[in-house]
């Protein structure tokens, strides 16, 4: 016979889930001036926790305070991004188009 005693499992509620447009909401109520773009946005650089089911995108309350945390601990320095081209392109040698 197995011996094995297992410790139950707490039963946890419904979790609210939210789109992106609502999470916003939820998060302008709280004082963050942030949209819904702005979460996608995160969720795409693998930045902000998140629930997928099919191609929807969802936030609980759980992935709204640590996006919240993480905005709060964010000092406002944006990475480093390629910068664009300020002087312009070398002429191309005549020497190749020679017919």
């Amino acid at each position: 016979m197995n011996n094995i005693t297992s410790t139950p499992v707490p039963e946890a509620g419904p979790v609210a889930l939210y789109d992106p447009e609502s999470a916003a909401e939820r998060l302008k109520e709280i004082g963050m001036k942030v949209s819904g773009r702005w979460l996608r946005d995160g969720v795409n650089h693998d930045e902000f926790p998140h629930t997928r089911a099919g191609r929807k995108l969802f936030f609980s309350d759980a992935h709204l305070a640590a996006i919240q945390e993480m905005k709060s601990h964010d000092n406002g320095v944006k990475p480093n991004r390629r910068k664009s081209r300020t002087s312009c392109p070398k002429p191309r040698s005549r020497a190749l188009s020679s017919v």
